[in-house]
């Protein structure tokens, strides 16, 4: 059975984040997994990760998007920004994934990577329709965050990204209605 905690942490703007977490190893050398799930699912569809995380020397971390259980819902107004497809969204979701990982790194001792980036530090994981955030501008971080950070940043695992969030256009036949391609 998997071990994990779950937390809430509320951001510098207000926006509060359910996570769980399998707990620090009892050694500095371990790397941080954050996982950020993607829509239709929450992020209990990855416990089964805390089963293999302390054995393979991972602190596994497990968050829970906006709009799903224990995290702050999104505004009108950030709804909105969806809507209308501005670039602010996606600039706000990562501007909150590195206060989030800022948290990790002053809160809970997250070691900087080694020099050949092969061991400690976070890999930061988006799954399916959370892959946007993760490869978000990284200029819309403001400098100080971004340089706190980034000595921290291992690696990015893109899991499962839909095609859309690729850039490539939907091959669905014609006259097959896809929700997620609605631009309505």
């Amino acid at each position: 059975m998997a071990q994990y905690n779950e937390y809430t942490l509320m951001l510098p703007d207000g926006i509060e984040v359910l996570y769980t977490d399998s707990g620090a190893l009892n050694t500095a050398n371990y790397t941080t997994t954050v996982v950020l799930h993607g829509n239709g699912f929450n992020g209990h569809g990855f416990v089964r990760l805390y089963d293999y995380a302390h054995k393979h020397n991972l602190r596994t971390v497990i968050c829970n998007r906006r709009d799903y259980p224990g995290s702050t819902k999104y505004s009108n107004e950030e709804l909105a920004d969806v809507r209308e497809g501005r670039q602010m969204f996606l600039d706000r979701l990562a501007l909150q994934t590195a206060w989030f990982l800022k948290h990790f790194i002053e809160q809970e001792n997250t070691a900087r990577v080694t020099g050949d980036r092969t061991a400690r530090g976070f890999i930061l994981m988006g799954w399916s329709y959370n892959f946007p955030r993760d490869v978000a501008d990284p200029a819309v971080i403001p400098q100080p965050l971004y340089k706190t950070v980034e000595p921290y940043l291992r690696s990015l695992v893109v899991y499962n990204p839909p095609i859309l969030a690729l850039g490539y256009s939907h091959p669905m036949p014609e006259g097959v209605y896809d929700p997620l391609s609605d631009p309505k």
